[in-house]
């Protein structure tokens, strides 16, 4: 499996765009709530939104997701800190997940300590 492609550095982007396209740029984005959730290896190969370069658009895109992100206690290979993001047509889709998956959910003891199954739902 091919690893996928790392995008530049958040700071670098930034770096790239003088102050006055970012300000452009941040007054005619759309809301992160009406984009698929896209990483950068697949979102450099789709066709960009108009007048932006794919890079702008990768900004736009993280810029979005730091306002909605959710930090956790796990720290990723280099230590830096891991952080989700949940967007609204997640949270949408969460209650069907929810509803097609209670009650069937099998949990075993390769995944879990016994004393931890207990705590989840499981089906034979």
């Amino acid at each position: 499996m091919k690893k996928p492609d790392i995008p530049r550095p958040f700071d670098a982007l930034l770096g790239d765009i003088g102050a006055e396209r970012l300000i452009e740029l941040v007054s005619s984005a759309r809301p992160l709530r009406d984009q698929k959730y896209l990483h950068w290896d697949q979102l450099r190969r789709r066709p960009v939104p108009d007048g932006l370069t794919h890079n702008e658009w990768w900004l736009l895109t993280k810029l979005g997701r730091r306002q909605i992100q959710r930090p956790t206690s796990m720290k990723d290979v280099e230590g830096r800190p891991f952080s989700y993001c949940l967007s609204d047509v997640l949270l949408e889709k969460l209650p069907i997940l929810d509803r097609r998956a209670s009650g069937s959910i099998a949990v075993d003891d390769r995944v879990v300590s016994a004393g931890q199954r207990d705590r989840y739902i499981t089906a034979p």
